[in-house]
């Protein structure tokens, strides 16, 4: 039988529920934060405010704002002509400090 996660919480110590406590409001930031810039216009996404909100959050949400400017950009309609080619689009930003990420993969 299935046991609730309120009663598996509350059978923990009180170090592990601050601790989860603690990571699921930095996930609900990181979240909101995801859906503020998510719906923010181009002109403010140009702006060093942007970078750095977008610096700060969790890997997976970074790549999904880049795959989401991707989709604007056109990017879409250059991975059907790839395709129609044979071949398969990727896109991967590589950064300063030699660090990259895979924005676009299909």
């Amino acid at each position: 039988m299935p046991v609730p996660f309120e009663e598996v919480l509350a059978s923990m110590p009180p170090d592990s529920q601050a601790r989860i406590a603690e990571a699921a409001a930095r996930l609900k930031a990181a979240h909101r934060t995801f859906l503020e810039l998510q719906a923010t216009d181009t002109a403010y996404r140009e702006t060093p405010e942007f970078r750095a909100r977008l610096a700060a959050l969790p890997e997976e949400y970074r790549v999904e704002l880049l795959r989401q400017e991707a989709g604007r950009a056109g990017i879409d309609r250059l991975r059907k002509q790839v395709e129609a080619l044979g071949g398969k689009l990727r896109i991967t930003a590589e950064f300063p400090g030699g660090g990259t990420m895979v924005i676009d993969e299909d």
